[in-house]
Parts: structure tokens; C-alpha cells; sequence
């Protein structure tokens, strides 16, 4: 089984959190997630959430603090997700590789399909 660690940023804006929907061909696809993704070899945490967060929502983070972590697995895949809360970053965060992305508050983040890693960190949340 392949193990990865993974990182995924918590935006909030007016109390409401941002989720991103997964590509329908990715593992878990249709399934909302956090923003996010694999760290790669040599990389810190923090590096590998500014350049995923600059993926996938074109934003570039100024800074970011780690905040809950959690185990998971999804097809033959275990991994350790990393949660940082974002504090500040420049430009409008949109869907550059996801199908979509939308802010929910925590009751409608909480009723979507979600990845189960993230449905473990939404109810830490709570």
C-alpha cells in the first residue's frame, strides 16, 4: 500500500469555509474536499500547501498555520492530511483543476458528498 502525506488549506471568508468538488475520473471523484495535495519528496508542509493552493485555486498564500491533522486511506493509498488554516494570501480563489468550488458553512459543508479525511476534519471543527 502506498503511503503519502498531504496537505490542505482551510480558507474562510464571512464564517463560511471553502470546499473544492474532485475531478469525476480522480479517486473519490464528485466527493468535496479541502483545497490541497501530495507533498512531494524534500518538500515542507508549508511548501507543499503554497504550491498546491497556487494549483489548484491560482492563489499564492502569505501565511499559514498548521491546525488538525488526521489519517486516511482511499484505494490502495494511506495518507496523513495535514489541515492549515490560512491566514492570508493574494488573489480570488477558483477551480483551476477541481470541477468546482464554493464556500458552505460548516452544517452545509457537513450534508455534501465528502472525501472521508476531510469529513473528519469538518466534524473536528465542529
Amino acid at each position: 500500500m502506498k503511503k503519502w502525506t498531504v496537505v490542505a488549506g482551510l480558507i474562510e471568508k464571512d464564517g463560511r469555509i471553502l470546499l473544492v468538488k474532485r475531478p469525476k475520473e480522480k479517486i473519490d471523484g464528485g466527493k468535496w474536499e479541502f483545497p490541497g495535495g501530495k507533498v512531494e519528496p524534500g518538500e515542507s508542509l508549508f511548501s507543499a500547501l503554497k504550491r498546491e493552493l497556487k494549483e489548484e485555486l491560482g492563489i499564492e498564500v502569505l501565511s499559514a498555520k498548521p491546525y488538525l491533522s488526521t489519517h486516511g486511506k482511499a484505494k490502495d493509498i494511506e495518507f496523513e492530511l495535514h489541515l492549515f488554516r490560512v491566514e492570508s494570501f493574494l488573489g480570488e480563489p477558483k477551480p483551476l483543476e477541481a470541477e468546482s468550488s464554493s464556500f458552505f458553512t460548516l452544517d452545509e459543508a457537513l450534508s455534501l458528498p465528502l472525501c472521508e479525511a476531510d469529513e473528519k476534519l469538518l466534524k473536528m471543527l465542529r
